[in-house]
């Protein structure tokens, strides 16, 4: 009876060290993972410089920072230096990638040409 007791606490103490040295393997599996996630964000602010052609844009806030963007072409096809934009973009290693440029206030002015043109 000695003996079994013995074994069976042999086995239960193998056992758990196992289960403690697997577990932070297990851990350190799922954390890469994590590095690759995407952050979404939004910056808002006024256009310093944009080329359609290279997909890039520069954004600056009231605060005076500014941020670059890179972008597919079209998405830039129509924007310019000055326009004020909200930028909803990823940061993935370390690159501002826009997934959304709105330009503010571009509603109304559609609507104030439409209603002039309505007039004429």
């Amino acid at each position: 009876m000695r003996k079994s007791l013995q074994r069976g606490i042999a086995i239960v103490s193998v056992l758990a060290v196992a289960l403690i040295v697997a577990l932070p393997v297990r851990a350190e599996e799922k954390a890469p993972k994590k590095a690759h996630q995407t952050n979404d964000h939004q910056f808002t602010g006024a256009i310093t410089a944009v080329d359609a052609t290279a997909g890039t844009l520069t954004v600056k806030n009231k605060r005076d920072e500014s941020k670059d963007f890179t972008s597919e072409k079209a998405l830039l096809a129509d924007l310019k230096v000055g326009d004020k934009v909200m930028v909803k973009y990823v940061e993935k290693d370390g690159k501002n990638t826009a997934q959304k440029v709105a330009v503010a206030g571009a509603g109304k002015e559609k609507k104030e040409k439409k209603e002039k043109a309505e007039k004429k």
